[in-house]
């Protein structure tokens, strides 16, 4: 198989899927490959600390925080 097919097929697989969980967890295993890696340059110690948290995020064991409830906790903190 070609990589111009291997892409198309990607691009089919990826336009048929709706849910947004596994978008992200697509998104987070191109992003490690290729050019976007070359631009974050960042430690092998540092990509670790990321595939873990993604892993446990992905897994629901750690704690997340809407922006919504993010906002309510800092105008009840401060009063704005």
């Amino acid at each position: 198989m070609s990589v111009t097919a291997i892409k198309q097929q990607l691009q089919q697989v990826i336009n048929d899927i709706d849910d947004e969980e596994i978008l992200k967890a697509v998104l987070i295993i191109l992003e490690t490959k290729g050019p976007a890696k070359k631009i974050y340059a960042i430690t092998e110690e540092q990509a670790q600390v990321l595939e873990d948290r993604a892993e446990a995020y992905f897994k629901g064991a750690m704690k997340t925080t809407t922006i919504e409830e993010m906002e309510t906790k800092l105008r009840n903190k401060y009063g704005v």
